[in-house]
Parts: C-alpha cells; sequence; structure tokens
C-alpha cells in the first residue's frame, strides 16, 4: 500500500527553501562582506532549486512538470558558481577575481539558456513522461550531453571548493571549527545526488534538495554565528597587517602557512607559491631553526645580521591546549640602529679614541688572561715602547703633528701585528703589545722589525722594552720587568730592543 508521502517531501522541501531564503535575506543585509554576497546569492539559488522541485514532485502533466524542472534550473545551473566564489571571497576576504567570477557565470548561464531552450534540442534532457507512486509525480526523463556537462561541472565546483576550504583549514588553525561545518555544508548535497545516481534509495528521489536543509544551517552557524566571515578575519587582517614588521606564520613542520605584506620587504621572495615550503628556504632567516621542533622555550629572541643590517627575530609558539607547539609565529624588527650604537658604546668602552687601539684596561685584561695559559713551552712576551722625542713633535710641530706621530704608530701597527697579539695604547706616546705563545726570542725580532719600518717609512725611531713569562709570576711583575728594559732602551740611547734576558742593539 503507498504512503502519502507527497505532504511530508513537499514540507521538507519548501522548509528547506524558507530557510535557504531566510539565509539569503540575511546575508544580503551583510553586503559590505563580500562572503555575505555570495552566500545571498547561494542561498536563493538554493531557494529556488527546492521551489522548482517540490513543484514538480506535486506536478499532474507532463507540461507541468517541464515548467518546475526549468525553474529549478534557475537555481541549479548557478549552484556551482556561485559555491566557488562565495569559498574563493571566504578565503580572500575580498571579492574574487572578476575573470574568475565572469567566467563562472558565464558558464552557468549557457547551462540555464539550454534549458530554456531544450524544447527545440534536447540537449539537456528529453521528457518521457511521469509516473505516480506515493502520491509523488516522477518526472521520466532521459539524460542528454549538455547535462552530463553539467553534472562535470557540478563536480569540479565540489573538488575545487573542498581543495580551498581543506587548504584554508590547514592554515588557519583558530577557525577549524567553522571551517568544518562550512565543508559539510558543501558536501551534504553531493552525498545526497550520489545516494540519488546510485538508485541506493528504494524511492527515486534527488535527495539533494532537502540536503540543502544541512547546508543552509552548516552556513548560518560557520559564517554568521562565528562571526568568522565578518569580524574575525577583518580583526585579524588588520592586526596582522597593521603590525609594522615583517611576521610569518609557520605550522609544526616549519612549514610557511602565512606572513604579512611587511615580510616582503625582508623577503621579497615571497608569495603564494612559498606556502607549504620549509621555511628553510628563505635567506633572510639565521641557521639552525629546525631545532624549533624540538624546543620547549616559550619566546625565543636571536639577533643576526642579513643584508648588511641587524635583526632582532622573536619566535612565539602556538599552543593549542597541548604542550607541543602547533605552529610558531615570527616577528623581525630591524635593529641596525641599536645595534650600531651597542658597538660605538662597546668601542668607546675597548678602544682608545685617538688611535683606536684597545686602550689600556682591556689590554691588561687580555694580558691576565693570557698569562693563566702561558707554560715554559709557550711562554707569553710583552713588549712596552715609546716614540723618540715625542715631547721635542709637540714643542716643535705642534699637539696635531704628535697626535699624527700617534696614529700613524698605531696603522703601522695593526699591519704588522702577530694575529696571535693585540697592541693596545698605554699611555701617552707609551704602546703595550701582549703577544701570546712568544718567545723573547721571537718578539725581539718582531720589534726590531717594527723599529726598522717606523724609521723607513714614517722617520720614527722607537725606544722599545720587552720581557718574558717567567713560572708563577703575575701581570704587574712582567710589566716592571719591560718597563725596566724600556729604560734600559733609553738610556742607552734609543733607536732600540732591550730585554732583561736579551739586549740587541737596534
Amino acid at each position: 500500500m503507498d504512503v502519502d508521502l507527497l505532504p511530508v517531501i513537499t514540507t521538507l522541501l519548501l522548509g528547506t527553501a524558507a530557510l535557504s531564503l531566510t539565509s539569503a535575506c540575511y546575508a544580503f543585509r551583510q553586503n559590505h562582506y563580500p562572503v555575505a554576497i555570495w552566500c545571498g546569492w547561494l542561498m536563493l539559488a538554493v531557494a529556488l532549486y527546492c521551489s522548482g522541485y517540490a513543484g514538480e514532485l506535486a506536478s499532474h502533466s507532463v507540461t507541468e512538470a517541464d515548467f518546475w524542472i526549468r525553474l529549478q534550473f534557475f537555481g541549479a545551473a548557478y549552484l556551482p558558481a556561485f559555491i566557488i566564489l562565495l569559498t574563493l571571497s571566504y578565503q580572500r576576504q575580498s571579492h574574487p577575481p572578476l575573470v574568475v567570477a565572469a567566467l563562472l557565470m558565464t558558464l552557468s548561464s549557457v547551462t540555464l539558456v539550454l534549458v530554456l531552450g531544450n524544447d527545440s534540442h534536447h540537449l539537456v534532457y528529453w521528457m518521457d513522461g511521469i509516473t505516480r507512486q506515493n502520491n509523488l509525480s516522477l518526472s521520466q526523463f532521459r539524460i542528454g550531453p549538455a547535462y552530463y556537462l553539467h553534472l562535470v561541472y557540478l563536480a569540479i565546483s565540489w573538488v575545487i571548493t573542498n581543495a580551498l576550504l581543506w587548504r584554508h583549514y590547514q592554515r588557519h588553525a583558530a577557525y577549524r571549527t567553522p571551517i568544518l561545518l562550512i565543508i559539510a555544508g558543501v558536501t551534504a548535497p553531493w552525498l545526497g545526488y550520489l545516494i540519488n545516481i546510485v538508485n541506493y534509495s528504494t524511492l527515486p528521489l534527488d535527495l539533494s534538495p532537502m540536503c540543502f536543509a544541512v547546508t543552509s544551517l552548516c552556513f548560518w552557524i560557520g559564517l554568521f554565528r562565528y562571526r568568522f566571515t565578518n569580524v574575525a578575519p577583518i580583526a585579524r587582517d588588520h592586526l596582522f597587517e597593521a603590525l609594522n614588521k615583517p611576521l610569518l606564520v609557520l605550522n609544526e613542520q616549519l612549514q610557511i602557512v602565512d606572513f604579512n605584506h611587511k615580510a616582503l620587504e625582508l623577503a621579497p621572495a615571497l608569495g603564494a607559491d612559498m606556502i607549504g615550503q620549509d621555511v628553510s628556504q628563505l635567506p633572510c632567516l639565521p641557521p639552525g631553526l629546525h631545532h624549533l621542533r624540538h624546543s620547549q622555550n616559550e619566546v625565543e629572541l636571536l639577533e643576526y645580521r642579513y643584508d648588511d643590517r641587524a635583526w632582532e627575530l622573536a619566535i612565539y609558539p602556538l599552543h593549542l591546549n597541548q604542550q607541543t607547539a602547533q605552529g610558531y609565529i615570527l616577528v623581525f624588527q630591524e635593529v641596525t640602529a641599536r645595534a650600531t650604537l651597542i658597538e660605538t658604546l662597546r668601542t668607546q668602552a675597548e678602544r682608545d679614541t685617538l688611535t683606536n687601539l684597545f686602550n689600556r684596561r682591556v689590554v691588561m685584561e687580555y694580558l691576565t688572561l693570557q698569562m693563566t695559559s702561558a707554560t715554559a713551552e709557550q711562554p707569553l712576551s710583552v713588549i712596552l715602547f715609546d716614540i723618540d722625542h715625542f715631547k721635542s713633535i709637540n714643542d716643535q710641530q705642534g699637539h696635531i703633528a704628535g697626535d699624527m706621530a700617534l696614529c700613524q704608530i698605531a696603522s703601522l701597527l695593526q699591519q704588522t701585528l702577530m694575529s696571535t697579539g693585540i697592541a693596545g695604547r698605554y699611555g701617552g706616546d707609551e704602546f703595550l703589545l701582549v703577544l701570546p705563545a712568544t718567545s723573547a726570542e721571537q718578539a725581539a725580532h718582531y720589534a726590531h722589525e717594527l723599529n726598522r719600518r717606523s724609521q723607513q717609512q714614517l722617520g720614527i725611531s722607537l725606544s722599545l722594552g720587552l720581557s718574558q713569562t717567567q713560572g708563577g709570576e703575575a701581570a704587574t711583575e712582567l710589566l716592571q720587568r719591560a718597563d725596566l728594559a724600556l729604560y734600559q732602551a733609553k738610556s742607552r740611547g734609543r733607536a732600540r730592543v732591550e730585554s732583561l734576558l736579551l739586549a740587541c742593539d737596534a
């Protein structure tokens, strides 16, 4: 015995149409958000599709059924276009490219035109009649090639839509619940259509119109209840882009999932094709970031130089109710001015302002440190020297000439000093050289060579005293012996090298 299903089915269809129409009206009221506009058109197309199918099931003739089928296509023809355009605007938070929208709308319009003119060519379908089952009018028709193309169009739109949504799902972990709802809304009518294709149900009904009730509910919750479309993304974009610093977002595998426009100044190679790529492909980052996969640090600060500029990198792990990080935010800040200032202050604290050699404090600290590792086999030597007749240079030629002589000697030291040693201005016209792993004989050889070059290149002679470490003595004792050797060099006629252990004429 047949059960009268017409009231039940038409109520479901018209209820779905009413729900979709309500969603469309609400969406159009939010027309200052691009995604809401396309959602409105999609829901309006669903309302037409469901209303037309309700009319088809209640029709009493082939002509009446054919009328309602054509009405259905006023909505069904545009479903693939609207769903892709909605997804694009949802992902971009702006209107889809005009070329894409025009192409999709043209394809849908061609389908509608073919349906409206079907009587003349029957490329879409051929009506064979209607049958009554459970008081429902079920259309009997043969499918034409244009209808098959429309089915391919539907299938492609479903694949594209879900691919875009899934990509969005991977990039925005905080919004995964609404994204999953939208995916469910897109998939529900497609599943209903597949059931109809494989004739799984005993009643040959197209279930996809009724499944659009799920679509309307999922879209309502996913797009509007969560306020994702009109509040969260805009707030995120404003904050994301308003931050006047380069910013990168990485997933737990250290793959790039997002970046702001400011990041393009630091890494011009960034683009849509870099999404999903390992962050190590960017040359603007310091090496060794892959340690983050095993790091438990809350925030990490790194300083490095890139492109002749100093950068500070702040790494913020993203935790989603888990102990391990689900991703990372990398915030870059150029600190070249700060680094330059710090370097300047450090230089001023360590260097003599006139000669740019190390000052006395630094040389003495270095000497004390190096003496702890000096041995009989690897002794340390010091050379203490000054410029002969320096007072006469100042008195006869002026202090500018004296300062120039000091700078010339400093430059000569920087050119000739052995790589293991350092030189510093000890005070006035006195200079101190600390030579680790250098014997007195080696130090004397260098002292003679320094004095020779100074006389040949600068016309300035030097008096030099040197000493070598002996077991257990302090730095002050070593310097006292070098100072005594320097005094001997001066008292014996200047322009010579003296040592308490070794005496040589210049």
